[in-house]
């Protein structure tokens, strides 16, 4: 049974938990970084492109995805070795780890998102090589600051296979957003509608993925996935 198998099953039954973590902690964040690219959107309005507002949501988006990750990662792991009070640690870990990580996240996303907008390569070997940062985090029960330096030794490793999640990951839900997009958009134009289907996408799918990606950074950790290549990643 791969990854994506053991990980959806672990969000189906699980589904409860997930998504009240969804709805108390993914749902405000996301409706707060709505709010904050809206506005700079609006003041950067005169300039020539909208690119200083594209850095700022790109560079927002990274880094709280890396912080909201962690209540999940906690409860998938609570999941996996059969704890008690897996919710409770959930909401705990998001205040145990969230300060290193949250720190951690601004340097990990600024310098990806500068790398992505100068020269991209410099920016995706970023994206990929300190990706596990969070999960190790939990999973080690360590600071960021003690667990990135492992992220990029398995980053580099496994560089093919984690670039490989990370595309299909984004492509997958960026093909289903689109699907939701236009869906709604051909039953009502209103803009709140759109905007609460796209975050009700959002909340389903970010614990799907950070269960599939939880089994193979806890897998790493075991040893069991020593792979380079996507094809592994899907046979464990």
């Amino acid at each position: 049974m791969n990854y994506v198998k053991k990980g959806f099953k672990i969000y189906v039954q699980n589904i409860g938990p997930l998504l009240l973590l969804s709805l108390s902690i993914v749902l405000p964040v996301l409706l707060l970084h709505t709010i904050y690219v809206n506005y700079i959107y609006a003041i950067t309005v005169d300039f020539a492109s909208t690119y200083i507002g594209d850095f700022v949501n790109a560079f927002l988006i990274i880094m709280l995805v890396v912080v909201i990750q962690l209540p999940f990662i906690q409860y998938v792991n609570s999941d996996i070795e059969g704890e008690e009070n897996r919710l409770k640690k959930a909401y705990v870990a998001l205040f145990k780890y969230g300060f290193s990580v949250y720190v951690f996240g601004l340097v990990y996303s600024f310098l990806s998102i500068l790398g992505l907008a100068l020269f991209i390569i410099p920016g995706v070997l970023l994206l990929v090589f300190f990706f596990l940062t969070p999960y190790l985090t939990v999973l080690r029960d360590e600071s960021a600051w003690k667990t990135f330096k492992l992220a990029f030794t398995y980053g580099k490793k496994n560089f093919l296979s984690l670039f490989t999640i990370i595309l299909l990951t984004s492509m997958g839900e960026f093909l289903i957003s689109i699907i939701s997009l236009y869906g709604v958009a051909l039953i009502t134009a209103n803009y709140l509608a759109i905007l609460f289907s796209q975050l009700l996408l959002n909340m389903l799918l970010l614990p799907l993925i950070v269960c599939m990606i939880t089994l193979y950074a806890k897998n790493l950790e075991q040893g069991v996935v020593p792979a380079r290549t996507f094809n592994k990643f899907a046979e464990n």
